[in-house]
């Protein structure tokens, strides 16, 4: 199954999705998201019943934990501990400010449709009408770009094809040290069935990863590519999966 991630690193970098369809995943990432992935993390465990500093913590631990395994050090002048204490205020602010307008029904519900699939942060109601709430936790804070994504379009598209029912709005959250605001609109199908399309088009490569790993796409992108050093290896006619299993886990 291939989801809205696989899509853009697609199109990004071919390669690169090879990469990760093989499982590989990233050990290091930068501390904006990585404290996104805690605000994530801290919503979905409120939204479910559970106790988000517990389930940060525990995330904090399991990260460790891994560092040591693969003897690696966090290298960051930010601690974890500190980062997981901003994504926790975080999370606090938007309760408060944004969140006691929603009743969510359900958080990180999977969606599938034949090939393709994906979880929307939330299905919600909010001021009377259902509606799809997409976290954003970046500190890129271009409200209409980020919306022009298409992402939370597809997910509507999702529901509409599983359940057979409309979502009403699309909720953009931002939630960011700097402002957290809300982007209101209504879903475009249209919009999110042409990305379900694309998205499906990617299953027939997937037994074709070893054609897919001969189309790197080279741009400025490469230098911000967690696969850059393995991409260059590989390039030479070395053995890049040596390199991966010294900084990548695999699924």
């Amino acid at each position: 199954m291939n989801t809205y991630t696989d899509l853009t690193l697609y199109w990004q970098c071919p390669r690169r999705w090879g990469y990760h369809k093989q499982g590989w995943r990233e050990v290091m990432t930068n501390p904006v998201v990585l404290r996104g992935s805690y605000v994530h993390l801290a919503l979905h465990t409120h939204w479910t019943g559970g106790d988000p500093a517990v389930a940060v913590a525990k995330a904090v631990l399991d990260l460790q934990s891994t560092l040591t395994t693969m003897r690696m050090e966090w290298p960051e002048k930010r601690t974890l501990q500190s980062i997981a204490a901003e994504a926790l205020d975080l999370t606090g602010r938007y309760l408060n400010h944004l969140g006691q307008e929603l009743h969510v029904r359900l958080s990180e519900h999977n969606l599938v449709v034949g090939d393709v699939g994906g979880h929307p942060d939330a299905i919600a109601d909010y001021q009377e009408k259902l509606c799809l709430i997409e976290l954003k936790t970046s500190d890129y804070l271009n409200l209409r770009g980020l919306d022009h994504t298409g992402q939370a379009d597809y997910y509507a598209w999702l529901w509409w094809m599983q359940t057979g029912s409309h979502v009403a709005l699309l909720l953009l959250d931002i939630i960011s040290p700097e402002y957290i605001t809300r982007l209101v609109r209504p879903p475009r199908l249209d919009k999110g069935a042409y990305m379900g399309l694309s998205i499906g088009k990617l299953t027939s490569w997937e037994g074709k990863l070893d054609t897919v790993m001969e189309q790197p796409r080279y741009g400025f992108w490469c230098n911000r590519c967690p696969f850059l050093k393995a991409c260059n290896i590989r390039d030479a006619g070395g053995d890049d999966q040596e390199v991966l299993m010294q900084d990548f886990l695999r699924e």
